[in-house]
């Protein structure tokens, strides 16, 4: 099992490398994860880095940002969750792998919707 590990100096990048090799061995649906080229903005906002394309609890996928707590504020984000919200997809902004992981598991255990 991939060791869940505080943010490592490293940065984003080692986050999503960790989130990506946990996925791939956690469960069949985490194993459909992957990643999102950033070149969309919506205002300062870059696009979501990460889509489970599962449907799960009335979602038809989860789409999740990861951002460094010192790279501006996570309401500059939402204009992304509400965008999704509104196509049927849940959006989430994250601040460590370990937060990402742990949304992941909630997601994929929310009841039917």
């Amino acid at each position: 099992m991939v060791k869940r590990s505080k943010r490592n100096g490293e940065g984003i990048l080692t986050e999503h490398e960790n989130i990506m090799e946990w996925a791939g061995l956690y469960s069949k649906e985490t194993r459909l994860l992957f990643t999102l080229p950033s070149s969309v903005s919506i205002g300062s906002a870059k696009s979501p880095d990460m889509l489970l394309p599962f449907k799960q609890g009335g979602y038809e996928g989860l789409f999740v940002k990861l951002i460094a707590t010192n790279r501006g504020s996570r309401e500059c984000y939402l204009s992304w969750v509400r965008a999704l919200a509104n196509e049927g997809y849940k959006g989430v902004v994250c601040y460590s792998d370990e937060q990402a992981i742990d949304v992941i598991i909630s997601y994929l255990t929310e009841p039917a919707g």
